[in-house]
């Protein structure tokens, strides 16, 4: 495995479309030895317009499922799917982001035990696209620039450290306007 910010990264976790169905199986070995494991999937797969989100959370689900069951011990920490922003941006992934986001939160408060939800309704703006001074560019709505990067990952880190008992200190915020 590749050595990322944060630890390792799974294979084909920099692979630019990868899905749900592109992840390990939940028995390999990448698996073992590891108690944390920080999954963020749903992007690419709500982009395609036949992708139901209840059904790409019930696919989540027994993914989570089954890895937690042949790797007792690991906690799967699931963020919410980003908003988009930009020319691609319409009703129709808004509406998909947030029922599977809504359906992701709820399965992880059914699976608390070995699950945490990162919220990402903090990237947001009242009309539900992604804030633009936190998006890459208008040509890409999907991916984070530098400062988009940052609030992610402290998101993320504030939830490492919760659940491990370490001092916190307070999640970033997004900022409502440019740096």
């Amino acid at each position: 495995a590749e050595r990322g910010t944060l630890g390792s990264a799974l294979p084909g976790a920099g692979n630019f479309c990868a899905k749900i169905g592109d992840l390990p199986a939940p028995s390999s070995p990448v698996f073992r030895n590891v108690s944390d494991l920080v999954l963020s999937v749903g992007t690419n797969d709500l982009k395609v317009p036949q992708c139901d989100p209840e059904e790409l959370v019930k696919n989540t689900y027994s993914f989570v499922q089954s890895v937690t069951k042949e790797n007792p011990g690991l906690h799967v920490f699931l963020l919410g799917v980003l908003p988009v922003h930009g020319a691609f941006t319409d009703e129709a992934i808004h509406t998909s982001i947030d029922l599977y986001n809504f359906h992701l939160k709820n399965m992880c408060s059914h699976l608390h035990m070995c699950t945490t939800f990162v919220d990402t309704n903090v990237f947001r703006m009242a009309d539900r696209s992604l804030k633009p001074h936190l998006a890459s560019g208008e040509n890409d709505p999907l991916h984070l620039n530098q400062q988009g990067v940052k609030l992610l990952a402290s998101r993320v880190k504030y939830a490492l450290r919760s659940r491990h008992g370490l001092p916190t200190g307070q999640p970033r915020r997004a900022s409502s306007g440019q740096p």
